[in-house]
This record gives structure tokens, C-alpha cells and sequence, in this order.
């Protein structure tokens, strides 16, 4: 079945804070109902950010890692991630993103997204 959302994030070096922004998001987006999937695309890092991808993808098959190939770059990472996932939006989201419009809605304020 095709998620309601795709969630496309390019990560390069971020062992520090990975694992709670996942976290944060899988819950907001449980809390709300919305089938989802997060497609964390590791952009050659050389921390631990695979490692941390892994573990929580096995904790939670709705987070899906990529890894792009060189050459690095935020634009090439996204790419990678858009080509892969089995939905791109463009659905109707029953108005739980409220006035903006925004995925960034759903977040408390004290998130910094």
C-alpha cells in the first residue's frame, strides 16, 4: 500500500541528531494518523549516521534508509530519495496540516523546524 507521505530527508554527518528528529517525527505523524514512510537518504557520512539509520529501520519499517553515491551533495541526496519512494504527495491531507500547509505545522514550536 501506498503511503499517505513521504518525508524525504538527506543526512551527512548527523550522528548527533538523527536519531531524536526521527523520533519527534514518526510520533507526530502516529499521533496524527498519517500513513507515512521517512526515507532518511546518508550522504557518505563518515559518523556513525548509518549505523544509527540501521538500528532505528529495524525498529521502525516506516523509516527506510538510502545511501547516495558520490559525488556528496545536499541536491544529489534528495534526488536520491525521490527517486525510490512509492509515494511523492500530491494527496489531499484531510486538513491536519492546518492553515500553512506546511508538514512543520503538526510540530510543536519548541521543535526549531
Amino acid at each position: 500500500m501506498t503511503p499517505e507521505l513521504s518525508v524525504i530527508i538527506p543526512a551527512y554527518n548527523e550522528e548527533g541528531c538523527i536519531e531524536p528528529t526521527l523520533r519527534q517525527l514518526s510520533a507526530v505523524l502516529e499521533r496524527e494518523a498519517i500513513d507515512y514512510e521517512v526515507v532518511v537518504v546518508n550522504d557518505n557520512s563518515s559518523d556513525a549516521t548509518a549505523e544509527i539509520l540501521d538500528r532505528l529501520s529495524g525498529e521502525n519499517p516506516r523509516l527506510k534508509r538510502r545511501d547516495n553515491s558520490p559525488p556528496n551533495g545536499f541536491g544529489l541526496a534528495v534526488r536520491c530519495g525521490i527517486v525510490r519512494p512509492r509515494s511523492l504527495g500530491g494527496r489531499d491531507d484531510g486538513g491536519r496540516l492546518g492553515r500553512s500547509g506546511r508538514p512543520s505545522a503538526l510540530l510543536p514550536e519548541s521543535s526549531g523546524i
